[in-house]
C-alpha cells in the first residue's frame, strides 16, 4: 500500500479495503461511478449563504418556496405570471406608500375605481367615455368628459354646486315645461314668476325711460286714447250749391254767409261706427313659464 504525491493517491493492489467505521472522503469514485457528499441547505448556507453565481431554479411547479420575507436588493424580473398565495391588499401596499409616479390603469370593462369617500384631483381629469356620479362631484379646476356626464346628487365646482353658479338665487329660470325647476334640482325652491308679463331690462337705454327698480311693473295690454293724446286737426268742407264755404273745427261746424257765422253741430261719430274703445297696446309674444329661485 503507498501513497502517491502529489495528489495524495492511496493505492491498494491486489488486496481490499475493509472499514469498519466512517469513511469521509470529499469524493469517493468507484470504477466509473464517482460519489459525492450531498448536503441539505441548511448544511451548506451555514458555511456560506452568498455566492457570486446565478442561482437557477428549474422546477416546473415550484422553484423557490418561503414561509418567510423575500428582500430583493435590485431589480425584480418576472418572466410569467405572479401569484401570491396570500395576495397583498391595496390597504397594505398604500400603508406603505401612496404616491407613485407612474400611471395607473384600470382595465376592469365594468368598474375601475369604486369609492365611498370623496376623489380629489389636483389638475384636469379627462373622461373619454361617460361619467357616473351617485353622489356629489367636486371639481377645483377643470372638468372635460367626452361622453356623457351623469350625477345623481350636487355637481360642486371650486367649492360652489353647479346650480349655485347658474342659477343663484333671484335668477330667472324660463322653460316650456311646467315642472318646478326643484324637481331637477333638489334642495331649491322655486316660484312662479312674472305671470302675463314681458321682462324689460334694468336702467335706461339710448333714448328710453329709465327702469331703475327692479322688479317694478307697469304697462298697460289695452289702451283709450285720452283728450291729450289726440292731436289737434281740422275738417274743411266746400259747398257749392249755395256758394258757402263751411269749415270743421272745434267744437262743431262753422257756415259762413251774408250774415256771417253760423255753428252746427258735427255729432260724436257714434253715426259713424266711433265707439272709443281700448286699443290692443300688445308687441307679438309667445307664452312660457317663468319661475324664480327664492331658496
Amino acid at each position: 500500500m503507498s501513497v502517491i504525491t502529489p495528489e495524495g493517491t492511496l493505492i491498494i493492489e491486489n488486496s481490499h479495503l475493509d472499514v469498519r467505521g466512517n469513511v469521509n472522503a470529499v469524493a469517493l469514485k468507484l470504477g466509473t461511478a464517482r460519489l459525492t457528499p450531498s448536503y441539505d441547505l441548511a448544511a451548506v448556507t451555514g458555511v456560506g449563504n452568498t455566492t457570486p453565481y446565478t442561482v437557477e431554479f428549474s422546477n416546473a411547479t415550484t422553484g423557490l418556496a418561503t414561509t418567510s420575507n423575500l428582500q430583493v436588493g435590485g431589480t425584480l424580473k418576472l418572466g410569467g405570471t405572479v401569484d401570491f398565495e396570500n395576495p397583498l391588499s391595496l390597504a397594505a401596499v398604500s400603508l406603505v406608500s401612496n404616491t407613485t409616479p407612474y400611471t395607473i390603469e384600470f382595465s376592469n370593462a365594468a368598474t375601475g375605481i369604486a369609492t365611498t369617500a370623496n376623489v380629489d384631483v389636483g389638475g384636469e381629469l379627462t373622461v373619454s367615455g361617460n361619467a357616473t356620479v351617485s353622489s356629489n362631484l367636486t371639481v377645483g379646476e377643470e372638468l372635460t368628459v367626452s361622453g356623457n356626464a351623469t350625477v345623481s346628487s350636487n355637481l360642486t365646482v371650486g367649492g360652489t354646486s353647479l346650480v349655485d353658479l347658474i342659477y343663484p338665487l333671484g335668477a330667472i329660470y324660463i322653460t316650456t315645461s311646467a315642472v318646478s325647476p326643484s324637481s331637477i334640482w333638489a334642495g331649491t325652491t322655486w316660484v312662479a314668476y312674472g305671470e302675463g308679463r314681458t321682462l324689460i331690462g334694468h336702467g335706461a337705454g339710448a333714448g328710453l325711460t329709465d327702469r331703475p327698480t327692479v322688479e317694478a311693473t307697469g304697462g298697460a295690454e289695452t289702451h283709450t286714447l285720452t283728450k291729450a293724446e289726440i292731436p289737434p286737426h281740422t275738417h274743411s268742407e266746400v259747398r257749392h250749391n249755395d256758394h258757402r264755404t263751411t269749415s270743421v273745427t272745434q267744437p262743431g261746424l262753422n257756415i259762413y254767409d251774408a250774415t256771417g257765422y253760423q255753428t252746427v253741430d258735427t255729432g260724436d261719430g257714434s253715426a259713424d261706427g266711433l265707439q272709443g274703445q281700448a286699443h290692443n297696446n300688445m308687441q307679438p309674444y309667445i307664452v312660457t313659464y317663468m319661475w324664480k329661485r327664492t331658496a
